[in-house]
């Protein structure tokens, strides 16, 4: 865990690189803490949280809310094993395909994280990851075809 959480709270918060760094360093810190236990899912450790809501604030709060309410499920390829993830938003009806690390098809991803560089990903992606690496998430086994037909659909 080479320096665990107090090693991201050492990290400078804020946008770019370095507030990336800080998020995928507390996210494996968990996923590693989750893996050692045994556990199948496990909840955030108050450190973990505080980490957590000093790189993020708002949308930590919202994302863990996304996780709480169980809208994130990951579809896994059976034969590629490539995954990805369906995160609900608050219409019944309304969801977004998620590459935790890369997309988000909401409009926050491509107005705040791609065209003014405000944010490093969205709330959709962070509860994704987080969802991931607590064990939260659904897991969905499909073949690699209805995988695409779910990421072209989604697009």
């Amino acid at each position: 865990m080479a320096g665990g959480v107090a090693a991201v709270m050492s990290q400078e918060a804020g946008a770019g690189s370095v507030g990336l760094a800080a998020a995928d360093e507390l996210l494996e810190v968990v996923s590693l803490r989750r893996k050692q236990s045994g556990s199948t899912q496990t909840s955030l450790l108050g450190e973990e949280l505080s980490a957590l809501y000093a790189l993020f604030d708002k949308k930590a709060r919202q994302s863990l809310r996304i996780v709480e309410q169980g809208a994130v499920t990951r579809y896994r390829a059976t034969q590629s094993g490539r995954c990805a993830f369906r995160v609900k938003a608050k219409g019944p009806s309304d969801s977004y395909l998620c590459f935790p690390r890369h997309f988000c098809s909401c409009h926050s991803f491509l107005y705040d994280v791609v065209s003014k560089e405000d944010a490093f990903m969205c709330k959709h992606q962070l509860a994704a990851r987080i969802a991931e690496a607590t064990g939260s998430c659904k897991t969905v086994e499909v073949s690699d075809l209805p995988l695409a037909n779910f990421i072209q659909t989604s697009l």
